[in-house]
């Protein structure tokens, strides 16, 4: 009797079955890129601080009263790393997670750092403006952020941003489908924009509508003063202070960025200029 039953129990003494939910994060942070996976990441862990007696938006998101006349300056970068509602959180991720990883390859973790850090400073600076125009005068009068409340950039800015970026690149044939409805590409920000204003209400569109006309203004070529297309400098940057992220997982560095080809649309039209492999006349942010 022993024996059985000492050979059934080394019969089941197998390895444990995995745990799916590490390997799920495994797998996402050996498939995801770094910059990619930190803004995830970030809008995971907003999201969670938010059901805490912390207030993520209070401390992250742009509000121009504390952002302007309290010089908390830093507001301005870090606003679109919020998100404190379950929707935002699930549609953001299912719309960022796949263009970031193709841009993020096709330019590199800095050049694509660098691309979400001028579109996220470029929308804020011009929601503060607008905020400025239209609410100025009470701000500073009453100490409080109540004329504004709600307003503030988050999430939904980098994605909105981001997707209008990729479809200013498009050609215009190409379409994309929304609700069975076939949306020209280029169009296609814009109608999320419409379908996202439904929920949220006119106020709160208008950094998303900012995001929008930063994302296009960028694709279209009318900021390239902004663009840091120059391999040398990233490069020298990747040496230099951004060495140390150099060694991080998920690290793509700008000579092992695969170009335009990671795009599932060519990047303004560079398609047309025959498509070479090494980096010429290709993209870039």
């Amino acid at each position: 009797m022993d024996n059985s039953g000492s050979s059934t129990s080394g019969g089941n003494s197998g390895p444990p079955p995995p745990n799916p939910v590490l390997s799920a994060y495994e797998n996402f942070v050996q498939t995801t890129p770094f910059v990619t996976r930190f803004v995830l990441s970030a809008w995971a862990v907003t999201y969670l601080t938010s059901w805490t007696l912390i207030s993520p938006s209070m401390i992250l998101s742009c509000i121009p009263y504390y952002t302007i006349y309290r010089l908390q300056v830093y507001r301005i970068v870090t606003s679109p790393l919020v998100s404190t509602s379950i929707i935002s959180l699930v549609f953001c991720y299912v719309g960022f997670i796949d263009c970031g990883k193709k841009l993020e390859h096709g330019l590199g973790s800095a050049a694509f750092g660098l691309l979400l850090l001028i579109l996220t400073v470029l929308t804020n600076v011009s929601y503060l403006a607008i905020s400025l125009l239209l609410f100025g005068s009470a701000a500073p009068s009453t100490g409080t952020t109540d004329t504004t409340a709600g307003m503030e950039p988050d999430a939904w800015m980098l994605l909105l941003s981001v997707i209008a970026l990729q479809c200013s690149s498009a050609p215009p044939e190409n379409v994309r489908y929304v609700f069975h409805l076939a949306i020209k590409t280029r169009y296609y920000p814009l109608v999320l924009l419409g379908i996202v204003s439904l929920f949220c209400g006119l106020f709160r569109v208008v950094p998303y509508a900012l995001a929008v006309g930063v994302g296009y203004a960028y694709g279209f070529g009318y900021l390239d003063r902004l663009k840091v297309g120059q391999e040398e400098q990233l490069t020298a940057w990747e040496s230099g202070f951004l060495a140390t992220f150099v060694t991080r997982r998920g690290w793509v560095a700008g000579h092992a960025a695969s170009g335009s080809n990671a795009w599932a649309l060519p990047l303004n039209n560079s398609a047309s200029s025959g498509g070479g492999g090494g980096g010429g006349g290709g993209w870039s942010p």
